[in-house]
This record gives structure tokens, sequence and C-alpha cells, in this order.
């Protein structure tokens, strides 16, 4: 994927079937997944999900890979 940018969103969910927010994203994959380890580790959400995204560099679109 030589070109393209990539990001990771932290989306969490405050209470079980609230809708998805994003709570951060960062270029840093493994500050990412450690701030989701610790939102669910403090009890401060009832989910978390890290997504990567990555930017096409010619349509300026972003697609994300799970």
């Amino acid at each position: 994927m030589t070109g393209h940018q990539v990001h990771y969103e932290v989306f969490i969910r405050r209470a079980p079937g609230a809708a998805w927010k994003l709570d951060m994203a960062t270029e840093n994959r493994t500050a990412a997944v450690s701030a989701a380890e610790e939102l669910m580790a403090e009890g401060r959400v009832a989910a978390v999900r890290v997504t990567k995204e990555t930017l096409h560099p010619e349509t300026r679109e972003f697609q994300s890979i799970s």
C-alpha cells in the first residue's frame, strides 16, 4: 500500500446498544490499542473498537479495514 496514509480510529459505546462515537484518531497503532484497552479496563465504556483507515492519494477517500 505504498503511497497510502494510514491512521487508526478508536470508537466507543458508553452503554450497551448506544451509538458508536469516535473517541480518538492516531497514526500510532500501539497508542490506539492501548487507549482502547485502558478504556475497557477502567470500565468507562461498554464497548470499544479500533479500525484502521487508509487514505487513497488519488481519490482522497478513506477506506476502513477491520
